[in-house]
């Protein structure tokens, strides 16, 4: 660990020193020596996968409240991306930025240096394999978020990352889908030490690419890389058989995880802030010590999206906080809930599940005209979600393409509440307009009547988010603002 701290120290020295340049370019002289064994690889590794703890404390504003999942009740930069008011000097925009440019700063120094390396080459495959795929995370988002984005699969030096301009979305989906294919060809589908648990996989590289597929329209090659994780036997995926015990303390990394966020709680450094993110100020709800500051409100929209007797209702939100025997209308996020130390919660954040595998395969399916296949694997989600049998769907419910379009997306919102699917999947079925023009946000739970309603009347514009102002001025103006901001 001794020889972690000494690497990220290095990597904060750059930092500073070249902290206008936030496609981060490296100096030499300070990296040189330092990658060299296969620890220290390994350590560098460590560094990249720390890059996504810090990026997903931003993801969920930027995609879960953003969408008409959430809301925001605190920050105003945090109510601008909310409200749909955002601007190019917005923080939190300009942070993740930032953020994913050094995650893709850190990967691109590990593929470059390891090829020198003197450490057997079926291991350099595992490290680079690890770090394509942490690199296509973060790509896949910032081409998702912002659309032409600068490709920097190098490491610049200081002159090319000023002069470096905004590459086609086309590239940098080429790349996102090379780094994904030449990663799952490297990794192991399970790993046999148990140090290694919860690093990136074969099966995590591939749903990555079914969704990178899914988001393109390419349905026959998003269809054949979900068989694959479905067939997966050595991994040998599949559902937990209750709902509610995917966000637990004892099953984390289980059958169902394909991949996730890691966090440790009792470390004062790895541990995560979510369970106190969300939950309501009042200190008597059992979210957490110390009460919430009521991020990611759910609104009422959600709510109003789950079915009677659907179990993970219970397992995602809470409708009110119950004082002194009576309620208040104060809803909150559950599904990060864990008793353990304020701001310092082990619960990890799953980016990939099974279910979610399970439902990007019944919408291909029903893309390629397999109606009756796509039913059956929706089908597979709904059982577990009730209990029953009595609640899935079957032709005469589902008649046509269109009708299970509309079934699959709002299963997609109830199963996924919280885990920063909801904005993509409204962007990537064209339904972000439809369903931002106005959002419900808080219902009084017992009756029913909207108490709070807003008008965001969302922009066509407003589906890429602005470069940030600080970015295109460091350029010279070689980086361009997006149409609108």
């Amino acid at each position: 660990m001794k020889k972690l701290a000494i690497f990220i120290s290095i990597l904060s020295l750059i930092a500073c020193e070249q902290e206008l340049i936030n496609l981060s370019p490296v100096s030499e002289l300070a990296t040189t020596n330092f990658y060299q064994s296969e620890e220290d690889f390994n350590s560098a590794l460590i560094a990249a996968y720390d890059v996504l703890q810090e990026k997903n404390e931003i993801d969920f504003i930027m995609s879960e409240i953003k969408s008409d999942n959430g809301t925001e009740m605190k920050y105003q930069y945090e109510k601008d991306i909310d409200n749909f008011s955002v601007n190019s000097t917005n923080e939190l925009v300009s942070g993740f930025w930032k953020i994913a440019y050094k995650g893709i700063f850190r990967t691109n120094i590990i593929l470059e240096k390891i090829g020198d390396a003197d450490f057997a080459d079926e291991k350099k495959n595992i490290i680079i394999g690890q770090a394509k795929f942490i690199r296509a995370y973060i790509y896949f988002d910032l081409v998702r978020y912002f659309g032409d984005v600068p490709l920097a699969i190098t490491v610049l030096s200081l002159s090319e990352s000023i002069e470096h301009k905004r590459n086609p979305v086309d590239e940098v989906y080429q790349q996102i889908e090379s780094d994904l294919k030449e990663a799952a060809s490297f990794l192991p589908s399970v790993y046999t030490n148990s140090k290694d648990l919860g690093k990136a996989t074969k099966g995590a590289a591939n749903a990555m690419l079914a969704s990178v597929y899914l988001t393109r329209g390419n349905y026959p090659e998003s269809k054949t890389v979900l068989e694959a994780v479905m067939g997966d036997t050595e991994a040998a995926y599949q559902l937990l058989p209750v709902f509610d015990d995917v966000f637990s303390l004892e099953n984390q990394n289980s059958k169902e995880i394909i991949f996730a966020i890691q966090y440790s709680s009792g470390t004062g450094q790895e541990g995560n802030g979510f369970m106190n993110d969300f939950g309501p100020v009042n200190p008597k709800a059992d979210v957490c010590l110390g009460g919430g500051s009521e991020h990611n409100r759910p609104t009422a929209d959600l709510i109003r999206a789950y079915e009677p007797g659907d179990t993970r209702k219970a397992a995602t939100l809470s409708e009110y906080v119950a004082v002194a025997g009576d309620t208040v209308n104060t809803p909150y996020n559950r599904k990060y809930l864990v008793a353990q130390n304020v701001n310092d919660g082990g619960l990890d954040w799953p980016v990939i599940r099974f279910s979610d595998v399970i439902l990007m395969y019944a919408e291909v399916l029903n893309e390629l005209d397999d109606l009756s296949g796509a039913i059956n694997q929706l089908n597979k989600i709904r059982e577990r979600a009730f209990g029953d049998q009595l609640h899935n769907f079957d032709l005469p419910s589902i008649p046509d393409k269109e009708v299970f379009r509309t079934k699959v997306l709002n299963e997609r919102r109830v199963e996924l509440a919280f885990e920063n699917h909801r904005w993509f999947d409204l962007v990537r079925t064209g339904k972000a307009l439809e369903f931002l023009q106005v959002e419900n946000r808080l219902q009084d739970w017992k009756t029913g009547q909207i108490l709070i309603s807003l008008d965001l009347n969302m922009q066509p514009y407003q589906i890429l988010y602005p470069i940030p102002l600080a970015e295109i001025e460091i350029s010279k103006g070689n980086l361009t603002q997006n149409d609108g901001y």
